[in-house]
């Protein structure tokens, strides 16, 4: 079966660059490694193999914030992660997907995250939800960082890119150029919740404090100071990786309960932490 299927996308790639492949000759022998405990079998395949998969090819402008934060957008052209890992056979225990390449950069996404979850492309990314556009994560083979057109791709080594479940999500961080492997695992993790520093029995108006993780870098920490339940849409409190000003304590102005809970690529969200905060008058 798995003979019949490699000799029908050959022949299909073979076709396709007959008639004008969408894959430029440079990169259409790259070779991409789909392996792990949650898919069926090893499997390598070219990129031009995989973009003859029927219904694979996708194309939109993504937008996209980095962790400076920058808003910015990708024009991309590619194959859909979800038709990659159904022609490898990907299992049903399956939880992690692991993206990464030559240079050793790599990112990890819950299969929620990457395969269950709807994904938007934001016209005013950054701004507000309206006029959202259903996307798909995919592996470019054509795209263009900063790209406003789909006129704007050009050739380029095979590249993840992925939309936003949220117009505020920070996804550029988890964008892998070079990709060489899809590793797909059965184990599945949760991130630790946010911890409160300094956290002391009494506090007094005008101290300052701080949401921390053990992860800072890697998660976002959203919180509310009413004892609400806290979402990606309430205050963020770490926007940035490289502004530390924009990352501002919180005053303490009376009494108050802080829920915070950390967010982030590759595992599960955490649960909320609660702090209460009681000020001496």
């Amino acid at each position: 079966m798995k003979r019949l299927l490699a000799a029908c996308l050959l022949l299909a790639a073979l076709t396709l660059t007959a008639c004008g492949s969408p894959v430029d000759k440079e990169y259409a022998g790259w070779t991409i490694t789909v392996r792990g405990d949650g898919v069926e079998g090893e499997q390598t395949y070219t990129i031009s193999e995989l973009a003859a998969l029927p219904e694979a090819q996708f194309s939109a402008v993504y937008s996209v914030i980095n962790n400076w934060p920058t808003v910015t957008s990708y024009a991309a052209e590619g194959v859909k992660i979800a038709s990659i890992l159904e022609l490898c056979g990907v299992l049903d225990t399956a939880q992690t997907v692991t993206i990464g390449s030559e240079d050793g950069y790599r990112a990890s996404f819950t299969r929620q995250q990457l395969l269950e979850s709807t994904q938007f492309s934001y016209p005013n990314c950054g701004e507000n939800g309206e006029g959202a556009e259903p996307v798909f994560p995919i592996i470019a083979y054509n795209w263009k960082q900063g790209g406003a057109d789909l006129a704007d791709v050009r050739p380029d080594a095979p590249c993840l890119v992925l939309g936003q479940t949220d117009w505020l999500q920070h996804n550029n961080p988890v964008f892998v150029e070079g990709v060489t492997y899809i590793e797909v695992s059965d184990e599945s993790e949760q991130w630790a919740p946010p911890f409160l520093w300094p956290e002391q029995a009494v506090y007094h108006r005008g101290d300052r404090i701080k949401l921390q993780h053990d992860a800072y870098s890697n998660v976002k920490i959203y919180y509310t100071l009413d004892g609400s339940e806290p979402d990606v849409y309430s205050a963020m409190y770490n926007p940035s990786t490289y502004q530390p000003e924009l990352n501002e304590p919180i005053e303490v102005t009376g009494d108050m309960t802080v829920r915070a809970f950390a967010a982030g690529y590759g595992k599960a969200d955490s649960e909320v932490a609660e702090f209460p905060i009681e000020v001496e008058e």
